[in-house]
């Protein structure tokens, strides 16, 4: 057990340095980015008295910088999110090497999950993140926080529907409730489309297990679902501390904002993913759960990014697009579960090599997706390239 929490604890101090430099740019004063623009928004609140907003990332980043000193904000910034970066990695190289047992692929498939991104579009090769589902972005503070919860979330989740017990029920609440209270938008695609399934087992089973599972889901939900509807009073109910928004159906509008090839734009972000489904099958992709269920909450998190949208009091559609932040930790998901079926069934003995054919394309396909992650963090904020806008 030693040895696995060292080899956690080396990995996640490898991606962290990997991913600091990024970080670091992505902090500096003038930066285009949402990590300057949230210590400002941080400094806003706490002197409002307005303590708690819909994110605990704000009186962290708050209390970090000795009450909104400016000349700390950068350092500070950096060392948070890159702490949150390292503990993301650690906890996907954790669970990776609870289905793999050699290091060198469970590394695989945390390295991944932490850097994947859509693949580049050599004609807009600076939109590699705009316009996209992307699995990971960097610019964004609140998303990064919330990121070190989804996979645990996601683990005892799927836990609680298949057994109900209290364990992971427990744990189940405690991620998803960290969820919330870091940014609630993945809660809104993960908890629906947990729900979704249990109902279903329920209908299909008919048995007690399924209607424990459900109540077990339903009770461990509660916190996060309270917390929500405080969440939503305090932004919007408030006219003082918050721009009043409304929630708006606005079928595609926000996705073309950011993109000019919508086919394009999602064959970019969804090739490794596709791939994986089209080497297992679709007897095989619904038998597996965990990239099943993955797979239904990314499509609720796309199904809000098309078709809801923040709009000013006048009806306006607006750019910040804060329905489409739920896809980023769901396709997160699906990697991680498409690359640990590739890595697995490439390193298996006991498939011929025509069987492998099929693995190895969908192998390629997220090589160029954690390939794009690589050149992204390397790039942005380098010479004029383009975070988000």
């Amino acid at each position: 057990m030693r040895a696995t929490s060292r080899k956690v604890v080396l990995f996640s101090f490898v991606i962290a340095l990997l991913a600091s430099p990024a970080l670091w740019r992505l902090s500096m004063p003038g930066a285009s980015s949402d990590i300057t623009a949230h210590f400002d928004l941080a400094s806003i609140y706490m002197g409002q008295g307005q303590w708690f907003s819909y994110s605990i990332y704000y009186p962290a980043i708050y209390i970090l910088t000795l009450g909104g000193n400016g000349d700390l904000a950068q350092i500070s910034s950096f060392a948070l999110l890159t702490i949150f970066t390292a503990i993301k990695a650690g906890t996907a190289l954790y669970f990776a090497m609870k289905w793999v047992s050699v290091d060198r692929l469970a590394q695989i498939i945390a390295i991944v999950y932490v850097f994947a991104m859509p693949i580049v579009n050599p004609f807009q090769p600076d939109d590699v993140y705009l316009g996209q589902f992307s699995a990971n972005v960097w610019h964004n503070s609140t998303t990064i926080m919330a990121s070190i919860f989804v996979l645990p979330a996601f683990w005892f989740g799927l836990r609680v529907l298949e057994r109900g017990d209290r364990r992971s029920s427990l744990l189940f609440m405690v991620f998803f409730l960290g969820l919330v209270a870091s940014k609630p938008s993945f809660a809104l695609a993960l908890g629906p489309a947990l729900a979704l399934v249990a109902v279903w087992n329920v209908i299909k089973n008919r048995d007690d297990e399924g209607v424990k599972s459900l109540l077990a889901l339903c009770a461990s939900g509660v916190p996060a679902v309270l917390l929500l509807i405080v969440e939503y009073i305090v932004v919007f109910q408030s006219d003082t501390v918050f721009p009043q928004t409304n929630v708006s159906f606005a079928p595609f509008e926000v996705w073309s904002l950011f993109s000019t090839n919508i086919p394009l734009s999602a064959l970019l972000s969804l090739a490794g993913p596709f791939a994986v489904i089209w080497a297992m099958g679709i007897g095989g992709f619904l038998k597996d759960r965990f990239l099943s269920i993955a797979t239904l909450i990314l499509l609720v998190a796309i199904m809000q990014f098309i078709f809801v949208a923040a709009a000013s009091p006048t009806g306006e559609v607006l750019y910040d697009g804060n329905w489409t932040w739920a896809v980023i930790p769901a396709m997160g998901l699906v990697f991680f579960r498409g690359t640990a079926l590739v890595v697995s069934n490439l390193s298996c003995s006991e498939l011929a090599p025509a069987e492998k054919i099929p693995w190895l394309i969908a192998g390629g396909l997220i090589f160029l997706h954690v390939m794009a992650g690589f050149y992204y963090v390397f790039s942005v904020g380098v010479d004029g390239f383009r975070t988000f806008a």
